[in-house]
């Protein structure tokens, strides 16, 4: 064997070489087909890339024929919104002119009322009036006070708005302060709101202080501011049927003493309310009365009003007022102590929902109206339907609706029994948690209120579903 041949393998077959694929190697016929199959694999890629092209091209037109559609229905939708907003600011406008123009003229009947006709003689014989601070005679050329000029004096502490224990007694029965264990409704109606109100001496006077320059204001004003709480609530307890579509307070104050308030817009339209249905009713409508009076006398707001954030002083700690709690906070802690079957983070929130409305129906500014959470403020049904002054603390809107339109269906002594005894806020932590110390003063922790801002934490349980359905729907329900 030759050193030229190659070698063979060890089945002694020999090894088969594919021929070369280079162009110069092929015959003309074979040339020729390669070049048709690339001729035809370039048409095909071709084609190929064509037809993606076309297919993403239509893609991109489809896409673009429906983003139009889409966004020619999205700016009808908008113009549809626009005009329904526009829509129901005229309406809320309307509702608010109405609700001015109604306490207008009923203002103005009352100054009818109560001004002389000075054609008449005046009565010689007439006693003078005597004040709580000088007990001088009012005479009738003197000018009418400049609330500027008027001493900022802090009043004695004497002549704070007291409630009388038998006022809390009865207060305590209506808010289900009988010895029911939590979860048991008692939805029976105590005596005193089956057949009779209050008697008139039992209700406590609010006694409220004078500005050293008080003397200037005119007889008839003056006669109309001296009347005391009681003689109001006595004309409202036996007054008709019929009055009780009336405004509580409205009769009974003279406007000279209540001038405009600061805000013109849907801030300054107050709720309306009938006269006392409970014991409560008297409570908050005696006070807003006596800080009303306060202010128009030529008191400041921080006075009047006390601070931005309630004092819970009074609830933590029962007993007799100390200085740095506000007559608000105070009154307010004196009420809420009849729950005593409630937790105290309920109470406090109680106390949270009452404070902010109490500033706001007591001045009704813009300040004082952002104050309160969106659904702590009034709705149109009750700025329109004379309704209990009780219902404005309820948190939920639509439950205050179903409480305006159906007063006797839901009477205040047995709702307030379900209500204290099956809403909970669903606070998380300890339940000191829910306040701290700011120097001397106890107030609610900024975690606790931004808690209780949030409408979602307030739940009821399921004895308040089952007893009251409609509630629970208006509760729960999507709107």
């Amino acid at each position: 064997m030759s050193d030229a041949e190659p070698p063979l393998p060890r089945n002694g077959s020999r090894v088969r070489r594919r021929p070369p694929r280079k162009v110069s190697t092929l015959t003309t016929q074979q040339v020729q087909h390669k070049r048709d199959l690339d001729r035809k694999a370039q048409r095909a890629l071709r084609q190929r890339v064509k037809s993606r092209m076309q297919d993403l091209e239509d893609d991109l037109a489809r896409a673009k024929s429906d983003c139009s559609v889409r966004e020619q229905k999205m700016m009808e939708e908008i113009q549809m919104l626009r005009e329904e907003n526009r829509k129901l600011r005229s309406y809320l406008d309307s509702i608010g002119q109405f609700a001015i123009n109604g306490a207008a003229a009923e203002n103005g009947s009352v100054d009818d009322a109560a001004t002389p006709d000075p054609t008449l003689p005046l009565d010689e014989d007439e006693p003078p009036l005597d004040t709580e601070d000088n007990h001088e005679t009012l005479p009738y050329d003197q000018p009418q006070p400049n609330p500027a000029t008027v001493p900022d004096r802090a009043p004695n502490q004497t002549q704070g708005h007291t409630i009388e224990g038998n006022q809390l007694s009865w207060l305590r029965d209506g808010l289900g302060g009988h010895d029911t264990p939590r979860g048991q409704l008692n939805t029976s109606v105590p005596a005193t709101y089956q057949h009779t109100n209050p008697s008139v001496a039992q209700i406590n006077q609010i006694n409220l202080p004078s500005p050293e320059t008080d003397g200037s204001l005119n007889r008839v004003h003056t006669r109309e501011y001296l009347e005391t709480p009681v003689q109001r609530a006595q004309e409202s307890i036996t007054a008709p049927a019929q009055s009780m579509l009336t405004p509580a307070w409205a009769p009974s104050l003279h406007p000279a003493f209540y001038p405009p308030s600061p805000s013109t817009g849907i801030a300054s339209v107050l709720p309306k309310h009938t006269t006392a249905t409970c014991p409560l009713d008297q409570i908050l409508l005696d006070f807003i009365q006596s800080r009303r009076s306060m202010a128009a006398k030529g008191y400041s707001m921080d006075l009047v009003l006390g601070s931005p954030h309630p004092s819970v002083q009074a609830i933590l700690y029962p007993g007799p007022p100390t200085p740095e709690v506000h007559d608000t906070s105070r009154v307010l802690g004196e009420v809420l102590t009849t729950f005593s079957h409630v937790s105290l983070p309920e109470k406090l929130a109680f106390m949270f929902v009452m404070y902010r409305t109490m500033r706001w129906q007591i001045s009704p500014t813009d300040a004082t109206y952002e104050e309160m959470p969106r659904w702590l403020r009034p709705t149109a049904t009750q700025i329109t339907v004379p309704h209990a002054a009780w219902i404005d603390n309820i948190p939920w809107p639509r439950v205050r609706d179903l409480l305006i339109e159906n007063p006797t269906k839901h009477p205040f002594a047995v709702f307030s029994e379900v209500y204290s005894r099956n809403v909970s806020i669903n606070w998380p932590y300890d339940k000191m948690d829910c306040v701290s110390t700011q120097g001397d003063n106890v107030q609610l922790n900024s975690i606790f209120e931004k808690h209780i801002r949030n409408l979602n934490n307030w739940t009821v349980t399921k004895e308040f579903q089952d007893y009251l359905p409609d509630m629970a729907t208006a509760i729960y329900g999507k709107d």
